[in-house]
């Protein structure tokens, strides 16, 4: 059985204000303004982005402000552009109470994202605000710098994601042979872990450079190339970047996981 160990912050603060253009906002002009927050607008991928919100009469951005304007909304949805999920914050039904005013949000992918805070009476829009992020992918390897990973033992780690159901990964930094690395697996149980990973990773590096079509370079590659070995494991793809060395690989005999990908620092940039 897979183990998720799940990081869940919760922050406030900072803020910003347009419209969702595909939004019909109604807004009563009796009706609380909710306003979005986030505490920092630009971050790297797999960092935490911190969100809150509160009313637009709260000066000092309190948190616990907002629960007061809460009765003038059935819900309040928090949405991504370009991501198909959302995020009730508050929901009030005949069986449902919901109230959440901060909560913490990974993104996996870089990229200029609009943010919006939707707040709903009676099936109509009153209220509405957007906060642009950028989402920056600047460091060695996802949200990592390999100097920044100094344990000698692994240590693992879960991405808190409110939107996309597709992105559900956790990260295993470590140092076995004196070596930074990571290793890095998809966690969905529904989704083809091998495909997923592959995608992503093609979508932040770039095409492989050794692939299965040449098999027996393939498996050179990666004994030459690589400090650690796991066991029980066959290269599929290997990507080279100017600062790290990433494979994908087939777990076999009864791993945990069915696919890994695995990465460490590249001390050679040159090859």
């Amino acid at each position: 059985m897979r183990t998720l160990f799940p990081i869940i912050l919760i922050a406030l603060l900072a803020s910003s204000c347009t419209k969702d253009p595909g939004l019909k906002n109604n807004d009563s002009e009796n009706a609380f303004k909710i306003r979005l927050n986030v505490h920092e607008s630009e971050k790297n991928i797999f960092e935490p982005m911190e969100f809150n919100v509160y009313s637009k009469d709260d000066s000092t951005r309190s948190q616990y402000s907002a629960y007061a304007d809460f009765g003038a909304y059935d819900s309040i949805v928090w949405k991504v552009s370009n991501m198909n999920g959302r995020f009730k914050i508050l929901e009030y039904t005949s069986n449902t109470e919901r109230e959440t005013i901060a909560w913490t949000q990974y993104f996996f992918l870089p990229g200029e994202y609009e943010t919006y805070l939707v707040g709903y009476k009676e099936n109509r829009v009153v209220s509405s605000d957007t906060v642009s992020i950028k989402i920056s992918n600047n460091k060695d390897f996802l949200g990592f710098n390999w100097a920044d990973i100094k344990k000698s033992d692994y240590y693992s780690g879960g991405y808190a994601n409110f939107i996309s159901e597709n992105y559900d990964f956790e990260t295993f930094p470590g140092i076995p042979q004196s070596v930074p690395c990571m290793h890095f697996v998809a966690l969905a149980d529904n989704q083809d872990h091998e495909k997923e990973l592959f995608d992503f990773i093609t979508a932040l590096y770039g095409k492989p450079a050794y692939t299965t079509y040449d098999t027996d370079t393939l498996l050179k590659t990666y004994q030459d190339m690589f400090v650690y070995h796991r066991g029980k494991a066959t290269p599929i793809n290997i990507w080279i970047t100017s600062r790290s060395r990433i494979v994908l690989l087939k777990c076999n005999g009864g791993e945990v996981f069915d696919y890994v990908i695995y990465a460490e620092q590249n001390t050679q940039a040159s090859m």
